[in-house]
């Protein structure tokens, strides 16, 4: 059943948190000011990295000789890696370049669905309806603060291994006649395909594991009647009551197919011990370190697979532009969002007859738009032109010449209209 709570706050407390926004308003203005401005000047700095690293880099056909040292090179190749990676808790062992331990707890997680209704008089009545259902989290949900007090502490009473996630990488990874730095390899490993390995767990550690989860859930919440019935059942692939094993997955608990609260999932994945890379870099000895741009930026590019040196920088820039959009879209919500705090107070001061502050606030609503457009358009523009000063000089002048042109229009024809009236 859902479990609701109703708060109602006063005409005053609205007006006088209201009159508080308008602070917080400011505040935001000049966060989203900052905000595009930076913007712009970083995905200025950014064009102008990839476009020199563009010009200056090398493309070196043949990755069995190493280059000439602190030469800025473009390399296709394979990255390929001979170690063995072992998780240090399950003492599983594969050769990849990278070796991933997740974990998934299957919880009670709380929902918050809120409606607010004006009423008569300026008050607010809030109305907050929360629902409760298992799921399957990254992390153990605190429970604690759940706002029924039927399922205050549920998670708590359920008592589980905490066993978290764990990444290995590979130490060891040649390109040819290079090696791979150990600031590359995330990215490097991150290139080769998945694979799931098939478990081969130390019987041992499978028995502990069901221990150690049979005596936590027995200590739990949870009724330990069925228990019986799971024993020599021979429906998993494991002979433990707790823990099932299949594929590239460990299961704790009774049964996969039909989850409980408490139940976990430890999923194994490995990444290919080769994969097939493209690179820029600069030569350091047999390996690699980032280069340094003209604007003391340190950069390098990994990708997966085989890219020319130009559709390596056309990638760079896509993502250049898309990161730019996107803060500049986040930045206009926020200038309107600070502009709809600036004049909130006005509508909250009609809450009085909701009809009306209903009506004030839609016009409101539209007004704050449009200024947070007008204003952010602005502060992008006063930024090209600080950043980019020949485009800006460019764009000053059509402007300049635009209104130029009309003015000299506009005086001709009212010299034209004059004219024609003293005949």
């Amino acid at each position: 059943m859902p479990y609701t709570e109703t708060k109602t706050t006063g005409y005053g407390s609205r007006l006088s948190s209201s009159f508080k926004s308008i602070g917080f308003g400011f505040i935001l203005i000049i966060i989203a000011t900052v905000l595009l401005w930076r913007n712009e000047g970083n995905a200025v700095r950014t064009a102008h990295d990839i476009k020199e690293v563009g010009n200056n880099a090398t493309h070196v056909e043949n990755i069995q000789t190493i280059a000439p040292e602190g030469q800025l090179i473009h390399a296709n190749g394979i990255a390929k890696t001979g170690d063995m990676l072992t998780d240090p808790e399950f003492k599983l062992s594969v050769n990849a370049l990278c070796l991933e331990r997740e974990v998934k707890y299957y919880q009670w997680v709380e929902h918050a669905k809120v409606t607010t209704r004006d009423k008569m008089g300026g008050s607010q009545e809030e109305e907050t309806t929360y629902t409760y259902q298992c799921e399957w989290v990254n992390n153990p949900v605190e429970s604690k603060d759940f706002h029924d007090p039927q399922y205050r502490y549920i998670n708590n009473n359920i008592a589980t291994p905490r066993i978290h996630e764990h990444s290995v990488y590979a130490s060891n990874i040649s390109f040819g006649a290079y090696r791979i730095p150990e600031s590359f390899i995330k990215s490097v490993a991150h290139c080769a395909s998945k694979e799931y390995p098939q478990l081969n767990i130390d019987p041992e550690i499978l028995k502990s594991l069901n221990k150690s989860m049979g005596e936590a859930q027995s200590t739990g919440s949870r009724i330990k009647s069925n228990i019986s019935k799971m024993f020599g059942s021979g429906n998993d692939s494991t002979s433990y009551e707790w823990v099932h094993v299949s594929g590239n997955e460990i299961y704790l608990g009774q049964s996969a197919s039909s989850p409980n609260a408490g139940d976990m999932r430890i999923i194994f994945t490995a990444y290919q011990p080769s994969a097939e890379i493209s690179l820029v870099a600069v030569v350091k000895g047999n390996s690699f370190t980032e280069y340094q741009t003209k604007n003391n930026n340190k950069t390098n590019y990994i990708m997966s697979g085989t890219k020319t040196l130009e559709e390596m920088m056309q990638s760079a820039e896509e993502s250049n532009e898309m990161w730019t959009w996107g803060f500049r879209i986040l930045g206009v919500i926020l200038v309107c969002l600070a502009f709809k705090m600036l004049f909130g107070f006005l509508v909250t001061l009609l809450k009085v007859v909701p009809f009306l502050a209903s009506i004030l606030n839609w016009g409101i609503s539209i007004i704050c738009t449009i200024l947070g457009l007008v204003y952010s358009i602005i502060i992008i523009a006063v930024a090209w032109i600080f950043y980019r000063p020949l485009l800006g000089a460019c764009l000053i002048a059509l402007a300049a010449g635009i209104a130029g042109g009309l003015i000299y229009w506009g005086a001709t024809r009212k010299k034209k209209d004059t004219a024609t009236e003293s005949i």
